[in-house]
């Protein structure tokens, strides 16, 4: 017998909008706003996170801050724990997120 053991991951995203989205049609280049998700890797993770945000008309740009709840150094507020309070009923949670007028590009170290 095989246990899977999926990790949560919680982090502030970097999007962009989609061509054709209404964020684009608003003249909005990008947006940050805080994800939660549950997945066996990463990888995985990160994947269906783009999908979700795709729906949606946004790109996933990158992330500010990415951590796994377990070593998170991050302390949740009553918003971020709600995220992940319902991550038990779907696996990747999102806010709203703040759109803006400048372009937002991952910060790479």
């Amino acid at each position: 017998m095989s246990i899977e053991v999926q990790t949560t991951w919680i982090g502030l995203a970097l999007v962009a909008p989609l061509d054709g989205s209404e964020q684009q049609s608003r003249g909005l280049k990008g947006g940050y706003g805080f994800v939660a998700y549950r997945a066996d890797t990463i990888e995985d993770g990160i994947k269906s996170l783009r999908l979700e945000l795709a729906e949606g008309g946004t790109d996933l740009v990158g992330f500010d801050w990415l951590s796994r709840l377990q070593d998170d150094e991050h302390e949740l507020n009553e918003a971020n724990a709600a995220l992940v309070d319902r991550l038990d009923q779907y696996p990747v949670q999102f806010h709203d997120f703040h759109w803006h007028s400048e372009s937002v590009k991952s910060r790479s170290h």
